[in-house]
């Protein structure tokens, strides 16, 4: 299901949000787990490209891909930016990759994932430094008759696994 339409039952209590970024206009409505894993947020371009992404001027010169709704760090709240909405990472690394869009923002692990997996993505890489690293968390709408009953058994399935070394396995095993 697209992010934007997640995000919309999700604020009307019809179903939890796992890999929720937090962000002051989220936390008046969310309620949140325990955090689950550190994501790396930041840009995609294709190889070769030698944008100087640090640069105000050069990022406003760009067409930037974004998923629509999705969290954006201080430093793309600007109205002189260009963004390109799409419904997903996948969307949006595929308009990078045909030229239609200059750069994607996006998470890196699953941006990297993504090219990893998909021969029409060869030509795209992860820029660094990325821009953010966030937290990522399970996130029930405060209007969610169940939240608190499920944020509970979550975090003590999470505390369990952290404990027996569960967790730390399935972290080693996706290279986060």
């Amino acid at each position: 299901m697209p992010w934007a339409r997640i995000l919309k039952e999700g604020e009307h209590g019809q179903c939890g949000i796992l890999g929720i970024w937090r962000n002051a206009e989220r936390d008046l409505i969310f309620e949140y787990s325990q955090p689950i894993v550190k994501q790396e947020l930041g840009f995609f371009a294709r190889r070769g490209s030698q944008y100087q992404l640090g640069n105000k001027k050069v990022l406003e010169s760009l067409s930037i891909g974004a998923e629509r709704s999705s969290y954006l760090p201080p430093v793309l709240n600007n109205p002189q930016l260009h963004f390109d909405l799409a419904s997903s990472l996948r969307t949006n690394l595929l308009k990078l990759a045909k030229e239609r869009v200059d750069i994607a923002y996006g998470n890196k692990a699953a941006g990297l994932y993504l090219i990893n997996t998909d021969p029409n993505l060869q030509n795209i890489k992860w820029q660094n430094p990325g821009l953010e690293i966030k937290e990522t968390y399970l996130a029930f709408a405060k209007i969610h008759t169940e939240k608190e009953a499920l944020l509970k058994a979550f975090n003590r399935g999470m505390n369990s696994m952290k404990a027996d070394g569960s967790y730390q396995k399935i972290l080693n095993a996706a290279k986060l």
